[in-house]
């Protein structure tokens, strides 16, 4: 058996450009022997009296990790097209394409959260806490002594709407410092990218747990930016032509995999053009 693969990785430490600079190129860490390295060309910056300058994204693995993944599928009778950042491929699948203007896209998943900031079309940084969906069943279960299903029900329904009648005071007192804590990171991140680049215009949530009810609004009001849940099927079809069977709510769980898809389409589609 032989198929086409696209497989996502999701470990990465980031590195900034004065780190890269830095680093000793003869240690286990940034050996060019030990790790694979790739690299995206975004965009040239032209300076009054300068020359500019070129931004480039460079990503580097561990080669043994790549190395164990690419053997695995080859034994079990695949052949990998291409290994990508998982940042690559949430952001390709929400953010419509012809979109220059900055987005910061928040994967808030079961067990870590990723920030990747868009421009131009283009993922120009991320990174990855570890505060995620796992997080906040445990301080429902820590703080309410019920068991993780139960704890999982009430997030998913209840989450940080606070109203009396239901009781839900004390499920908002608990979820609010994991919650407060992504929103810091976002507030960083957005400060970061403002003061040196155009104004980020949008936050677009993905993930399981982005559905979190009043989540969207909490993180809107604080941060004072438009936040609103990603559409994963803004470059796959129009709701116009076609209604897909999967709740949009439910469909935010598989957006990693809608842009892997589509990645996959544009290969075949600049392939057949050749």
């Amino acid at each position: 058996m032989c198929c086409s693969l696209l497989f996502v990785f999701f470990f990465f430490k980031q590195k900034t450009a004065y780190e890269i600079y830095q680093c000793d190129w003869s240690s286990d860490v940034c050996s060019s022997d030990l790790a694979i390295f790739d690299f995206d060309l975004k965009e040239r910056i032209e300076k009054a009296n300068s020359s500019g300058y070129l931004d480039v994204n460079i990503s580097a693995f561990p080669k043994k990790l790549v190395e164990a993944y690419r053997d695995a599928f080859k034994d079990a009778g695949f052949i990998p097209l291409a290994f990508e950042m998982e940042a690559w491929a949430f952001a390709r699948a929400v953010v419509p394409q012809g979109v220059k203007e900055p987005y910061l896209i928040v994967d808030f998943g079961r067990t870590r959260t990723t920030f990747a900031i868009v421009s131009n079309g283009k993922v120009q940084f991320t990174s990855t806490i570890n505060v995620a969906g796992n997080h906040l069943n445990s301080a429902l279960v820590k703080s309410l002594k019920i068991d993780k299903t139960l704890a999982e029900k009430i997030k998913k329904e209840r989450g940080l709407i606070r109203n009396k009648k239901d009781n839900n005071e004390e499920v908002f007192i608990a979820l609010i410092p994991l919650v407060s804590a992504i929103k810091d990171e976002i507030r960083k991140h957005v400060s970061y990218w403002n003061s040196r680049r155009e104004k980020i215009e949008k936050i677009i949530l993905c993930g399981g747990d982005s559905n979190l009810p009043g989540f969207t609004e909490y993180l809107s009001y604080e941060l004072k930016i438009p936040v609103e849940l990603c559409n994963p099927w803004v470059n796959i079809v129009s709701f116009e032509e076609y209604i897909p069977e999967i709740a949009l709510r439910d469909s935010l769980i598989y957006t990693t995999a809608l842009g892997l898809a589509l990645r996959s389409v544009t290969y075949n589609q600049n392939k057949n053009h050749d």
